[in-house]
């Protein structure tokens, strides 16, 4: 059984495990509000030219020998039974 100086110290272990938890928990929400996305770690230099890159090819994507192909709708694929013609199969 712990004594009460012991559990003296709880109250006070609570407050600063929530405050801790509080400032990364709130920093996490800020960085999402302002970009829609969490904050990307250990991101490098190689990283930063492969995203230029990537933001190159998004923006002109024929300019880098890509062809640009657009699906308008599938008609192939047939549609599926309702759940009761399954069930009595």
């Amino acid at each position: 059984m712990p004594t009460l100086s012991a559990l003296e110290t709880v109250p006070a272990f609570a407050v600063i495990t929530i405050a801790i938890g509080l400032m990364g928990g709130l920093q996490g929400l800020v960085q999402h509000g302002f970009y829609g996305k969490p904050k990307a770690t250990s991101v490098d230099p190689w990283d930063r030219k492969i995203e230029e890159r990537d933001d190159r090819i998004r923006k002109h994507p024929q300019e880098f020998g890509y062809k640009v192909r657009r699906v308008l709708r599938c008609v192939d694929i047939p549609p599926l039974p309702p759940f009761r013609a399954l069930a009595l199969r």
